[in-house]
């Protein structure tokens, strides 16, 4: 029976040492890119849905981040899809939910332009008029390329977009939004 020797068995070490080596930060960077997507899709399908609700059911929802019944201007909190009747961007008693989406991240952070409003507000056609604005999502990692935009129209149409051009610099759209670069 022949087994392995001492120097067949640093040469195996050594090479799955590099494999490692080289596949690690690859994997750290597929994990990031994931979360940036899921964070990015969480804020885009509330969106799709707030707007798809009040077509569907001919009335004015408002979608904002909720701290105690009313919205706030801190996107990172939950968002919650609600029919505002008297549009005091706060839940009354009387009003309807529609549905509230987690909203927590540990991988980057919402900016939205219109800081002083803090809801987005499709009427009955999915319009958002009032509402009309563009959010930028910055990753916290040095991986700027991974911020990306939404814009929500007049119409309430609602498009993604990039946060950098080809040169690395962020398009002029964002000049009230940064990622600090």
């Amino acid at each position: 029976m022949r087994g392995f020797t001492i120097i067949e068995l640093v040469v195996a070490m050594a090479i799955l040492v590099s494999f490692l080596a080289l596949g690690i930060p690859k994997m750290h960077s597929m994990i990031e890119r994931h979360h940036v997507y899921v964070d990015f899709h969480q804020v885009r399908k509330a969106l799709t849905s707030a707007r798809g609700i009040a077509q569907k059911e001919s009335i004015n929802v408002s979608l904002c981040p909720v701290k105690n019944k009313s919205c706030s201007s801190n996107w990172q909190q939950p968002l919650t899809a609600f029919h505002d009747r008297n549009t005091n961007n706060t839940i009354d008693d009387d009003e309807i939910v529609f549905f509230t989406s987690s909203m927590t991240s540990d991988y980057g952070y919402w900016q939205k332009s219109k800081e002083s409003q803090n809801f987005v507000r499709f009427n009955a056609l999915g319009h958002a008029f009032s509402s009309a604005s563009t959010f930028l999502y910055c990753p916290y990692s040095v991986h700027k390329r991974l911020a990306k935009s939404i814009v929500i129209s007049f119409q309430g149409r609602i498009r993604t977009a990039s946060y950098l051009n080809r040169s690395g610099r962020p398009y002029s759209r964002f000049s009230r939004l940064n990622c600090g670069i």
